[in-house]
């Protein structure tokens, strides 16, 4: 279905009837700017017959999303009218539009035009704002403009956080990202969405209080930046390092998994914006945190077994019993199992088993193997813990062939020297 394009004949007085290249080279006489009133007159009377046809235009489309396409499809010529007449009028632009002394007859028109299309956009997302994409860029006047108030207000932000006394590595990342949101090389447009993000990003920083909280111990900047959900990859890993960071200090492995473990509590119990994100394409801050946290205490506990944690001084010569394995207990399980399911071991019953090996085997971690976690982990095998065993599995088969290279020799050597006794 062909949509009607109702902006057609403002399109064409802006784009083409009142291009800078007709006027500016010609002499200022009193007749061009009669006729430069008269097209601008038109053009007005253009934009409030499309300000009252919109509507009935729009509701007569009985298709939604014919409705929704009709809507954007007008927003965005609007916005490209707008920054055409941007263009015109710059340098000689002001942040109202408003006529200065000594303006030309043409910028007079360029600024009145701008004024009633720029109302007429605002009208249109005003009735209709279940159909704006907020994904679309703001006018270039407005982005100019908005460039200019956040380079002000950042000065401002990089002395409240510092009053905070929040980590300067933190204040960097930040202030870093807000230079070049504002730097117009950098970032030439930008969306409305991340307009509004920003917006709310640069008032909740200064608004921040330093209070003294009992449930959440995070600073006042990180509770904000995950609750804005401030989603950049510099952010995720300056958290992830402050974490580990925090957490390796601490020697016993137990004390580690439950600072890892309140870490995770923490994040948890922490407020996310609905609907409010930097990027929408990325993962949240707070899910990615806890994914990694998950994983990361999954793994301390898989490689410290809390309970059974061997002290650092331990003294292996004491416990000279058994057989030592330099593998995990996930390991030797695994282990057991493609032993038992390959035919190499006859055992019929598997928990007897288990437990008869559990009394031998030690590992460097764990002098005594609990034979109900053997079993449980039996059964219970994970990718993680196929790929080590495999990795370990082929270190034996590459150990297998030096030794089989060495016994090839020997051979080789035996019968040379029984020849050499055999021709004496």
């Amino acid at each position: 279905m062909a949509l009607p394009y109702e902006l057609e004949s403002l399109d064409t007085m802006i784009s083409e009837n009142l291009h800078p290249k007709h006027w500016l080279h010609e002499t200022t006489t009193p007749e061009l700017e009669k006729q430069l009133i008269i097209i601008g007159q038109l053009a007005h009377d253009e934009n409030n017959r499309f300000r009252k046809r919109i509507k009935p235009v729009a509701y007569s489309l009985e298709k939604e999303k014919h409705r929704q396409l009709f809507i954007r499809q007008h927003i965005s010529a609007l916005i490209h009218l707008l920054d055409t007449l941007t263009h015109f009028l710059m340098p000689g632009i002001n942040e109202t539009f408003s006529v200065l002394p000594g303006d030309t007859q043409l910028s007079k028109v360029y600024k009145s035009l701008y004024i009633s299309c720029s109302e007429t956009l605002e009208e249109l997302q005003t009735c209709f704002p279940q159909y704006v994409n907020y994904d679309h860029k703001i006018p270039d006047h407005e982005w100019s403009l908005l460039q200019s108030k956040w380079s002000n207000e950042i000065k401002n932000i990089k002395q409240k956080l510092s009053k905070l006394k929040t980590d300067k590595s933190l204040i960097d990342m930040l202030l870093a990202y807000l230079y070049n949101i504002t730097d117009s090389t950098i970032q030439p447009t930008i969306s409305y969405r991340k307009m509004r993000y920003l917006n709310d990003l640069l008032i909740g920083i200064s608004n921040l209080k330093h209070t003294k909280r009992i449930a959440n111990q995070c600073p006042p900047i990180t509770t904000l930046l995950i609750y804005l959900d401030f989603n950049t990859t510099e952010f995720k890993d300056y958290l992830v390092d402050f974490i580990c960071e925090n957490a390796a200090g601490l020697v016993d492995p137990k004390a580690r998994i439950e600072r890892l473990s309140f870490f995770y509590k923490q994040i948890s119990q922490l407020h996310v914006r609905p609907g409010a994100t930097l990027r929408p394409l990325s993962k949240s801050v707070k899910e990615d945190l806890k994914d990694w946290l998950a994983r990361e205490i999954k793994y301390q506990e898989k490689t410290h077994t809390i309970g059974f944690i061997t002290p650092a001084n331990f003294n292996q010569d004491v416990y000279n019993k058994g057989i030592w394995y330099n593998y995990s207990i996930e390991e030797l399980a695994l282990f057991k199992r493609i032993e038992h399911e390959a035919g190499l071991i006859s055992n019929k019953k598997i928990r007897p088993m288990i437990d008869d090996f559990a009394k031998i085997a030690h590992t460097s971690t764990q002098h005594n193997i609990s034979p109900k976690n053997l079993y449980n982990l039996f059964y219970n095998i994970d990718l993680s813990t196929i790929n080590s065993l495999h990795d370990k599995l082929f270190l034996l088969i590459n150990h297998l062939q030096k030794i089989k290279s060495e016994v090839v020799q020997k051979q080789k050597e035996k019968i040379t020297t029984k020849r050499k006794v055999n021709k004496s």
